[in-house]
């Protein structure tokens, strides 16, 4: 079970650093792709820690008041259901289910935070000037050699 709580929250790690990275490189380098970067994992960073408790305080703000009547049919109706789960299964309803938890992995966030991270290593290796025209030796080999 901790295994799981782990893998769970590699999620928000992974934007997290995802977007601290991508901060370094856009305050390095300024790139436009970097800007799109920075929502991308804003939002990943939003949906997974403060997404649900921002819904939570808009559900309650916005629940209706139920009243006693409607708390009765509804404690009727789960009584009714009740019965016709023992009277077909035999059993109480909810001892024979077992919870099954779908697990997800982060690997895409994980390698998209590898490529960003190699990518900006590469950028600091080559300023533009030099991938696109070569270094000062070679152009300098390329003049000599022209009669």
């Amino acid at each position: 079970m901790t295994l799981f709580k782990l893998i769970e929250g590699l999620w928000p790690v992974t934007y997290l650093t995802g977007l601290f990275v991508t901060i370094a490189y856009f305050r390095k380098h300024g790139k436009p792709v970097f800007v799109l970067l920075l929502i991308y994992f804003a939002l990943g960073v939003y949906s997974h820690t403060l997404a649900r408790h921002v819904d939570r305080f808009f559900m309650s703000r916005s629940a209706a008041e139920i009243s006693q009547a409607q708390l009765d049919k509804y404690e009727a109706y789960q009584k009714e259901t009740e019965d016709l789960y023992l009277k077909h299964f035999g059993t109480a309803p909810g001892h024979t289910a077992t919870a099954v938890g779908r697990i997800q992995f982060p690997l895409g966030q994980i390698l998209l935070v590898l490529i960003l991270f190699l990518l900006g290593r590469q950028m600091k290796q080559k300023t533009p000037n030099q991938a696109l025209h070569g270094t000062a030796d070679s152009r300098a080999n390329a003049s000599a050699s022209v009669p």
